[in-house]
């Protein structure tokens, strides 16, 4: 809780603190008392954190496949039709339709 007549201005180091000790499994309560501010401001500190981590893990070499929207990894087969990047199975299906690279099944008779 903050004490009454003593503010001081946040840094970025409380911010960083704070994401690390909330991994370490410390409860927002525990980590706003030691930083001195509210609860909601560490909230938004760990939430900022969550948001910067999950966009330094996409790698602009990595683009979203415009079929299923999932990250082309750089190993993955891939294609490019009409200025779009797609999976190989997903170009497929986007040229030949949904059914596009299953194998038809022989008839008996």
């Amino acid at each position: 809780m903050l004490a009454i007549g003593h503010r001081r201005e946040p840094s970025w180091l409380d911010s960083w603190s704070a994401a690390k000790d909330r991994r370490q499994g410390r409860t927002i309560e525990a980590i706003a008392d030691e930083l001195e501010a509210s609860d909601e401001v560490v909230g938004r500190w760990i939430a900022e954190d969550a948001a910067s981590e999950a966009a330094q893990l996409h790698s602009p070499y990595e683009p979203d496949c415009a079929h299923c929207h999932q990250i082309i990894r750089i190993d993955d087969p891939k294609g490019s039709y009409m200025g779009k990047l797609y999976h190989e199975s997903c170009l497929a299906k986007v040229k030949y339709g949904p059914h596009a690279g299953i194998k038809p099944v022989p008839l008996l008779g």
